[in-house]
């Protein structure tokens, strides 16, 4: 038996629900049976990013949300995504050093990326991707921010 599931789960935003999916593909698969999915999981809470459609949760959180559902984990691999992970840190070390405008004038002024932000966003996107096609090397796990899990149902008493 096997169940895939790529960037669906972290669109459950309450817990309870995520909960009730996971009982439920536990039931759906035999003894033994895996479950393979590719979700947002970065390494530590100030990278999880939470809006009303998506709630995206840490390794961690992801690994104890399986186990208490009744799998368990074969093997835990990064996506080889290291454009959209460069571009991340990028951005977050911008913000730290340049914070958005607060009160009246943050509605005011748009943001408006510059022609050198944009170049400079499309030539790593251009390596990042043809290297990660071409190598196949996943991002190391301390900067990833997505990860492929393969987990596994545990035996005949898992309910």
């Amino acid at each position: 038996d096997l169940i895939t599931s790529i960037t669906v789960l972290q669109h459950l935003t309450n817990e309870d629900d995520l909960k009730n999916v996971l009982r439920k593909f536990l039931g759906f698969l035999k003894p033994d049976g895996l479950f393979v999915i590719l979700e947002s999981a970065p390494s530590d809470s100030e990278e999880a990013l939470n809006e009303n459609y998506i709630r995206v949760r840490t390794r961690g959180d992801w690994l104890r949300l399986f186990e208490e559902s009744g799998f368990s984990l074969e093997s835990y691999r990064s996506y080889p995504q290291w454009g959209v992970t460069i571009l991340g840190k990028l951005a977050k070390f911008r913000r730290r050093r340049h914070p958005a405008p607060q009160g009246a004038n943050a509605a005011s002024e748009p943001h408006r990326p510059s022609f050198v932000k944009k170049i400079i966003v499309k030539l790593v996107l251009l390596f990042s991707w043809t290297a990660d096609y071409a190598l196949r090397l996943p991002t190391p796990k301390s900067l990833a921010t997505c990860g492929i899990m393969v987990l596994r149902r545990a035996g005949k008493d898992a309910s």
